[in-house]
Formats: C-alpha cells, sequence, structure tokens
C-alpha cells in the first residue's frame, strides 16, 4: 500500500480483507498481496486463503462481515480492544448480473 494514504501502518495484515474478481488476474493486486505476504509475522498473519476472494463475493463478504461481528462483540464483551479491519471491494461490478445492472 502507498504509505502516502496512511493506510499501510494502521491495519494490521490479518485484519484486511480483499474481494476482488481480478484479484488474481490484477498485476497490482498482486504486488500487495506479496507485501502483506512480507509483512506477516507470528502475531500477525495474513492467510490469503482466508483473507482474499475471488469468487461467489456476496456469500464470502457477508460470512467474514459475521465473523467480524461476532469477534467484536467478544472482544467488547471481554473488555479486548478491538483492532481496526480493512475490507476492500474492488471491481464487484463485473459481479452483478446483467438484468439486475440495468434496471
Amino acid at each position: 500500500m502507498d504509505k502516502s494514504f496512511g493506510i499501510r501502518d494502521k491495519f494490521k495484515v490479518k485484519n484486511i480483507y480483499i474481494f476482488c474478481p481480478t484479484v488474481k488476474v490484477d498485476p497490482a493486486w498482486e504486488e500487495m498481496i506479496n507485501d502483506f505476504k512480507r509483512r506477516s509475522v507470528k502475531d500477525d498473519e495474513f492467510v490469503e486463503s482466508e483473507q482474499v476472494f475471488s469468487s461467489d463475493l456476496e456469500q464470502s463478504l457477508s460470512t467474514v462481515y459475521d465473523q467480524l461481528v461476532e469477534d467484536s462483540l467478544e472482544n467488547k464483551h471481554t473488555k479486548k480492544q478491538v483492532e481496526p479491519k480493512l475490507i476492500i471491494i474492488d471491481d464487484c461490478l463485473l459481479e452483478l448480473d446483467y438484468s439486475t445492472s440495468h434496471s
């Protein structure tokens, strides 16, 4: 991520989720995902298979969102600090059904 946006140091890589149907063919995403992997450490690990979604986006987003809400409520209940999360949704208009996108 570009440091000029101030995002890189605000989110642990374990708290970044990407929803993008073109993530596997876009060189910019490859570079960013490789950066997340390089930044991974034991307590802040980027797990591509659990944090990057290129298909079934609506269901995947719903599942991730539900888990984040559950984790947040659990942290609130145990008075643990809730870490900020980043959900990136990119190029998802491609996923819309043609009839939906023209209504």
